[in-house]
């Protein structure tokens, strides 16, 4: 009996000095504790050929009573987040454990399927962050309200028996400079916009402030102060104003400018200056346009120590029931500046009205793939 009890000493002391081999204060590495198949190959090797020989003819399944059912789910958590070989992996000959000898085939555990999957979201997450998640969010928010207000004004031109012109291009970063009453006659720009400015203010149309309204209309409005005080007055300005128009210098009482004197033309268009002002609020206008598009060097004198930018002419004339061009040929251009005038059936004499005027804008600016634009954004 002496030589077995030595035998089992020496091998129990080699398991002993083996490396990793004791108590120790590091974790239990996921290969020993979680994957029996990789156990028995390093205990063959250090335990020499009678160890294997052991084991090959004591066992009959996976040793999984190596480790607590505790362990063995602490195992497969780090398998889960380091990548270690789980306790299911192939053994060097393509099977699995417990194929051949008559083994029961080892199925994976639950914890083994499960940890890896539910770990990664929440790595990926953590390593994303707060903020750049927050910025995901306004992004994808950012582009589902712009699709929909693209849907939105798409089914508003429909609704008017419109099609859409482009969308408006993103205005210039740098403004044309002009100063000091400069003649503008064409807007200095590539882009292919046009620009729709309206005179004097006489007549106001609910209707036409509506479609204004659906269709996303820019509109710049030179006022004469004797016109714009009729009717709902000012108020209907500032309506339109809310919708995104703009209003500007077309003096006091709609004069023949050169016929007037320096000091008289000076009191028509501060005069407007000022009005402008008080009826709508915030800074005086930047743009003027002298009636009938009549000046002379008093005018722009006169302009300029009223402190405007601009003087805004035209390159063609819009109807109710067509587009007039100063130039041969019917076509828009980049730039072009169309002049139109607050009007009704009464004024025109073609029973037309400021929806039809705008509407035959519109479709010429479709039909020749124009846009809209805004003009104090390009002045």
């Amino acid at each position: 009996m002496t030589r077995p009890v030595l035998a089992f000493s020496a091998l129990a002391l080699l398991a002993a000095l083996a490396p990793g081999a004791g108590a120790t204060d590091e974790p239990t590495p996921a290969s020993a504790a979680g994957d029996p198949a990789q156990a028995d190959g390093s205990a063959a090797e250090g335990a020499g050929p009678g160890a294997a020989t052991a084991t090959g003819a004591g066992a009959a399944g996976p040793r999984e009573d190596r480790a607590a059912p505790g362990e063995r789910e602490d195992a497969s958590r780090r398998d889960g987040r380091t990548g270690a070989p789980s306790a299911t992996r192939h053994r060097d000959d393509g099977r699995p454990p417990g194929h051949g000898g008559g083994e029961p085939a080892a199925r994976p555990r639950a914890a083994d399927r499960l940890a890896a999957p539910a770990r990664r979201p929440l790595a990926l997450s953590a390593a994303v962050g707060p903020a750049a998640r927050a910025r995901a969010l306004t992004t994808a928010d950012t582009l589902a309200a712009h699709a929909a207000r693209i849907q939105r004004r798409v089914a508003a031109y429909h609704r008017w028996g419109l099609q859409p012109p482009p969308p408006r291009p993103a205005p210039p970063v740098v403004k044309p400079r002009v100063r000091g009453a400069t003649v503008v006659r064409r807007v200095p720009t590539d882009d292919r916009v046009v620009f729709l400015t309206i005179d004097d203010g006489a007549r106001k149309s609910p209707e036409f402030l509506r479609m204004v309204d659906d269709l996303d209309i820019p509109v710049t409005s030179f006022l004469a102060d004797d016109e714009a005080v009729l009717g709902p007055g000012y108020g209907y300005f500032r309506r339109l104003e809310i919708l995104g128009g703009t209003v500007q210098n077309h003096t006091l009482t709609h004069p023949y400018l050169p016929a007037l004197s320096y000091r008289e033309q000076r009191r028509e268009i501060c005069g407007q200056q000022d009005r402008i002002q008080k009826e709508m609020g915030g800074p005086q206008p930047r743009l003027f346009r002298p009636p009938y598009g009549a000046y002379d060097r008093d005018t722009l004198r006169a302009a300029r120590a009223c402190g405007l930018d601009a003087v805004v002419l035209w390159g063609m004339e819009a109807w109710a029931d067509r587009i007039d061009f100063q130039e041969p040929g019917a076509d828009l251009y980049p730039g072009a500046v169309i002049l139109t005038h607050y009007r009704g059936p009464a004024s025109w004499g073609d029973g037309g009205t400021m929806a039809d005027m705008l509407r035959g804008v519109l479709e010429a600016a479709a039909e020749q793939g124009y846009a809209v634009g805004r003009l104090e954004d390009y002045l």
